[in-house]
């Protein structure tokens, strides 16, 4: 029974302790709720900060604000997380600036950023002990210019009210410049050096301490360069190929660019300085690169880029030469053609386990049979071919035979004749002769005069590129014989003149008497 009793004691003990802490917890997070509170609202400034108001219940202050946001942007919500340490012991309403931090593809993003959340976690607190005090109203009333080019003057009028008296007053101009006054604030005159979006804060204090803030945002803007040189576009422009857009040279190099965005005109975007894309169809685009300053302002250059359908080049080749085994046969691939106008490339493949490359390109086969030579025509970045059946076949040698026919006689003109050598193949022939005196000649038939007397060798060499036959013969040219042609003519002139005057006076010739008697051979 002791030990049930001493047990039931522990655990009531150990639930009051229980219940203790979690009180604790509460209370402290009730009282940090009435120490440093976020009101809801919020303004952002440009694409750089969040201001979030948060009400001082009166306490010297330190704190982490962390501001939870988000974007809406084409590849889904992107929610980001910014803190800053806040200290203070300014009481009633106070502005607090919140850097933000932009989404990955801020061109993608349409809306934001959206304040989601802000947790206001204390780090330490102390109580002041005054009066309750309504914190001044803080305005500014003009500014004038709110933008233009550096350097740039501008003049800012603030004013407030209070149920009290405005003791002290502050202008920070945002570039690092601070300016402060007793009193009842006046117009003051500021001058910005450098370009950029500035947040301008205003704040007056009341004889209590509280204080009471205005902002402002001034655009200065740097004077831009005129435009040096056009986008350069690199690579074949056909679909399906990656072209490189550069932009590095278009302006000077001083000026001041935040980022680059291309829009190449098919609905797609990218960004950098230089940037890689390929169209899938042939056609025009207009291609626009969207230039943002480091003061915000944008600037646009435009370029129109044609894209053509790449087409496949066309191969073609042709043989020449005789396709015998052991020769040369020439491979011919000039007739290919790409209508682009690329520059092509040509490999072969000769059906016998060996390969070569050119537009112009010799091969012989070792063995006689049939082969499927293939030629592939590339450009860049297609490819096509063609085949072709070659048969090789042997060569069969030429046949070689020749005549001659004339007087044998020196200073007589011989003919020689070739007409009857053939080749079983019906190849074309060449004939060279060698006459054995030291001359030789080409062709089938021709002629040789002899200038000397004796025993020649001559040579007929007969070719059909591939091989050649040989036929030869020994002739014998003798002296040349005594002209008897004269005499005979002049005999034969007598004769007739003796006939003709025996016919006219009647009178018997000496030949009157002579029989002459044909003898047959």
């Amino acid at each position: 029974m002791a030990s049930y009793k001493q047990a039931t004691f522990t655990f009531l003990l150990n639930l009051l302790l229980i219940g203790i802490i979690l009180f604790n917890f509460a209370s402290i997070s009730a009282d940090e709720e009435e120490i440093l509170v976020y009101t809801g609202n919020y303004s952002v400034i440009s694409d750089t900060n969040i201001i979030v108001e948060v009400e001082n219940k009166g306490f010297n202050v330190t704190a982490y604000i962390d501001v939870t946001y988000k974007y809406q942007c084409e590849t889904g919500p992107e929610e980001m997380v910014s803190t800053v340490l806040f200290a203070g012991e300014e009481q009633g309403t106070i502005w607090v600036v919140i850097p933000i931090i932009p989404p990955e593809i801020p061109e993608l993003c349409w809306e934001g950023p959206t304040v989601v959340n802000v947790t206001i976690t204390i780090v330490s607190y102390e109580p002041i002990e005054t009066d309750p005090n309504t914190p001044p109203i803080a305005q500014i009333v003009s500014v004038e210019p709110e933008e233009g080019l550096v350097p740039l003057e501008v003049q800012f009028t603030g004013m407030g009210e209070d149920d009290g008296m405005i003791v002290a007053w502050e202008w920070n101009f945002g570039d690092g410049t601070i300016i402060a006054g007793e009193g009842m604030p006046s117009s003051v005159t500021h001058t910005y050096t450098e370009s950029g979006p500035f947040l301008v804060f205003f704040k007056i204090w009341d004889c209590d301490g509280a204080v009471g803030y205005a902002f402002t945002k001034i655009l200065c803007l740097d004077i831009k360069s005129n435009f040096i040189s056009e986008i350069t576009v690199s690579g074949d422009r056909y679909s399906d190929v990656q072209l490189i857009f550069d932009a590095s040279d278009i302006l000077p190099e001083n000026e001041l660019i935040e980022s680059y965005r291309w829009d190449f005109g098919d609905g797609t975007q990218c960004y950098g300085q230089i940037a890689e894309h390929s169209y899938e169809t042939a056609g025009n685009y207009i291609v626009t690169l969207f230039l943002k300053y480091q003061d915000t302002t944008t600037r646009t250059l435009e370029i129109t880029i044609a894209i053509n359908e790449n087409f496949p080049p066309v191969a073609i080749f042709s043989i020449s030469g005789k396709t015998r085994t052991s020769v040369d046969i020439l491979f011919d691939a000039t007739q290919s053609y790409d209508e682009n106008n690329d520059e092509l490339t040509f490999e072969w493949d000769f059906g016998d386990g060996t390969s070569g490359e050119g537009v112009l390109i010799t091969h012989n086969f070792s063995s006689a049979k049939e082969y499927i030579v293939t030629l592939l025509a590339k450009d860049k970045y297609n490819t096509s071919s063609c085949s072709e059946n070659v048969d090789i076949t042997d060569n069969t040698k030429p046949v070689a035979i020749f005549e001659y026919d004339g007087n044998l006689k020196k200073d007589s003109i011989i003919t020689f004749d070739a007409s009857l050598s053939y080749d079983e193949d019906d190849d074309e022939l060449t004939f060279s002769w060698d006459f054995g005196d030291g001359s030789i000649g080409e062709g089938e038939t021709l002629t040789h005069t002899y200038s000397q007397e004796g025993e020649y060798y001559v040579k007929l060499s007969v070719s059909d590129s591939i091989d050649t036959a040989y036929s030869h013969d020994s002739i014998e040219i003798n002296k040349k014989g005594r002209n008897i042609w004269p005499f005979i003519i002049l005999i034969l002139t007598f004769v007739i003149a003796v006939l003709i005057y025996s016919k006219k006076t009647g009178k018997k010739t000496i030949f009157d008497d002579i029989n002459i008697v044909r003898k047959g051979y």
